[in-house]
């Protein structure tokens, strides 16, 4: 269930040790300049079966923390979990490094990735998780930089 949360709120992924070892398109250098500070997330409507109300925080360093309450299966909780994450080829990758159940060898799937579609200096807009590169208009996420 957290990794549902994480890859919903979210879009970790497959981070890569380190960020210099991979070479950045000019997309991605200005994605990367771009994606740093503070995001809120509001996903979903409180009268829906999902929704997620919080932070995300994207640090130069290439960590990551997000914060939020979730409502999910009935249920709402507070949420804590971050990681590393790196841009490559227009996709945000990230790892979820220190989820409280995270187990030792399990971190494949604790990663997730999202095509980024644009950020500028007020709005992120991503398509939900790498199942959706594809995606449809409807699995679009925009995220309000947090001023």
């Amino acid at each position: 269930m957290r990794t549902l949360i994480a890859k919903t709120i979210f879009f970790s992924s497959v981070i890569l040790a380190v960020g210099s070892d991979f070479p950045l398109t000019q997309s991605d250098a200005v994605f990367r300049q771009k994606i740093v500070g503070t995001w809120i997330i509001e996903v979903g409507r409180t009268n829906e079966a999902f929704w997620a109300r919080g932070t995300e925080t994207y640090y130069s360093n290439d960590c990551f923390v997000v914060q939020a309450k979730v409502f999910l299966y009935g249920k709402t909780k507070a949420e804590t979990h971050g990681g590393i994450w790196h841009i490559n080829n227009g996709i945000l990758i990230a790892a979820n490094t220190n989820i409280a159940d995270l187990k030792a060898g399990s971190h494949g799937s604790n990663w997730e990735k999202c095509k980024l579609i644009r950020i500028d200096e007020h709005e992120m807009v991503h398509y939900v998780s790498s199942k959706h590169i594809q995606a449809k208009v409807s699995d679009v996420v925009t995220l309000r930089r947090l001023e």
